[in-house]
């Protein structure tokens, strides 16, 4: 295997020497679970993670009204306001996707990625 399996566990005790974003500044969650996946324990905090997206995936809750549509962002994009990611053809495909998920606010306050190999028995 390239990368390592990684443990996901929620916890409301932050993890010392994790990485993680820092508060008030916009920050992707893909590369601090890529970091999981080569090695690194991240951790994910309900005040200090900045993606939008990335916060409603890891269980903290939905973000009514996105900015310009979350369809737009998932597809084409809106223009003057940002590109789209390009996941979903078009913005229906995109509303037809989100109106599906699993929308959860879990009782947490940190997500924390740790690479299996890590996890106490």
């Amino acid at each position: 295997m390239r990368y390592e399996p990684v443990a996901v566990l929620l916890s409301n005790e932050k993890v010392e020497g994790a990485l993680q974003s820092k508060e008030g500044q916009w920050s992707c969650t893909i590369p601090l679970m890529l970091a999981a996946a080569k090695g690194k324990t991240s951790v994910f905090e309900r005040k200090t993670t900045g993606c939008i997206g990335g916060k409603v995936g890891l269980g903290f809750g939905q973000y009514p009204n996105y900015p310009g549509g979350i369809e737009y962002f998932l597809s084409v994009g809106k223009s003057g306001l940002f590109e789209g990611e390009g996941y979903k053809k078009n913005p229906e495909l995109g509303a037809d996707f989100v109106d599906c998920l699993p929308i959860t606010d879990i009782p947490y306050q940190y997500v924390i990625f740790k690479p299996l190999s890590q996890i106490d028995a």
